[in-house]
């Protein structure tokens, strides 16, 4: 019995090793689905904690979302962790998070929305840059109040 024990450790050392090499070059065996492999590029901790996607990821420098590509077609990461729990994304619809984190693919922390729906959570979340922190603006909200200032005092 001892015998079979050993071996059995020894397959699952050697399983342990040939996994960690394919962790360590982050790309995991042509063997796997689809699914095994999404869920290889995962870093998954509680069920309630955000899990994060550690692959490519795509989009301007502030907001990368994860990126995952099908038969040369790419995914946004939580948009496929979406569809993988939920199944298919209706036409015009977004995967939104509940989280703000854009490398989360949790799918308790995704819903869906309309891009207005995405809009009004992003406002009331403060990510919405207003004033002299929009990225178009030409003066500062003290220049602001002095021609407001100005305009007053000499009609």
């Amino acid at each position: 019995m001892s015998g079979l024990q050993v071996a059995t450790t020894t397959e699952a050392s050697t399983e342990d090793r040939n996994m960690a090499l394919v962790r360590k070059y982050r790309w995991p065996p042509h063997s796997f689905s689809v699914e095994q492999r999404f869920w290889f590029h995962v870093d998954k901790m509680g069920p309630d904690d955000c899990w994060m996607w550690t692959a490519a990821t795509k989009g301007p420098k502030s907001s990368f979302y994860g990126n995952f590509v099908i038969n040369k077609h790419s995914w946004g990461a939580h948009r496929f962790s979406w569809c993988l729990a939920y199944g298919p994304i209706p036409k015009g619809m977004f995967v939104c998070h509940h989280c703000d984190n854009h490398l989360c693919v949790n799918p308790k922390h995704l819903f869906l929305g309309t891009n207005r729906d995405n809009m009004r959570d992003a406002k009331l979340k403060g990510r919405v840059p207003y004033g002299e922190n929009k990225g178009t603006a030409k003066l500062t909200t003290a220049q602001v109040g002095v021609i407001h200032y100005l305009a007053r005092t000499f009609p």
